[in-house]
């Protein structure tokens, strides 16, 4: 591929080139349903053409190697051989270097010795003063001031009952992609990247290839259990890994 047409597929999906596959799968997805539904005159379409190739080509393992060996040679040939040098340190002159005169130390006036310090009183009471008093231990709890806790472990059990509605209503396809649940749950898939996250690390969901999410047999125990109740807004998994 020429230098001038050269299309670097790391800064299309916004990753770095050490990226791991998951990571390169989740970015894409997220910028895939951004795009996918964006205004033509922006663009949009031919961007979101973009970054399917840029996913089809890093997700394998064979084209992703062939095309970093081709995205080292573009980079090295960007170095341009014939650039001027740096410019070196001023020239130094063989004459040395004026030495300053002395400056007269003027004569310090006498002054008395200082007197003594007075003795403490042990019994005396200290004075008050302006300085600020020593900072306590940080409250832990001021860190979370401002997160909806709550409506965070309602999002985790609404998603995970939806996906075990789906198990148990069409067991063929028991998948629902992000955008599926978007509509389900009534919010962004920005809303739901902590849930979504917070229930495939425990393996209450699974994720497909493909970018859909899936209960687990240990999700079903959650929720047959009682666990996880959306209603009551409860997500109990600690009890339920005990």
């Amino acid at each position: 591929m020429p230098a001038a047409q050269f299309v670097d597929l790391y800064e299309i999906l916004q990753v770095s080139p050490n990226a791991e596959k998951d990571t390169i799968k989740r970015v894409h997805q997220m910028l895939s349903l951004k795009y996918q539904l964006a205004a033509p005159e922006n663009n949009a379409v031919a961007y979101f053409s973009q970054l399917q190739q840029a996913a089809a080509t890093l997700l394998d393992a064979e084209t992703r190697a062939a095309y970093d060996q081709e995205r080292l040679k573009h980079l090295a040939s960007l170095a341009a051989p014939g650039s001027a040098p740096a410019a070196g340190p001023a020239a130094v002159s063989d004459a040395p270097a004026p030495v300053p005169l002395a400056e007269p130390t003027p004569t310090a006036p006498l002054t008395p010795p200082p007197a003594a310090a007075p003795t403490p009183d042990p019994d005396a009471v200290p004075a008050a003063t302006d300085e600020p008093p020593a900072r306590t231990l940080l409250d832990p709890g001021r860190f979370m001031q401002g997160l909806d806790i709550d409506g965070e472990k309602r999002r985790r059990a609404g998603l995970i009952e939806i996906c075990y509605r789906q198990r148990i209503l069409k067991p063929r396809q028991p998948a629902l992609s992000v955008k599926q649940l978007e509509d389900g749950m009534e919010l962004t898939v920005s809303e739901l990247e902590a849930s979504l996250w917070y229930l495939k690390e425990t393996d209450l969901l699974r994720v497909s290839d493909a970018g859909n999410y899936a209960v687990t047999v240990r999700g079903m125990n959650a929720i047959e259990g009682g666990f996880v109740n959306f209603v009551e807004g409860r997500f109990d998994m600690k009890t339920f890994n005990g």
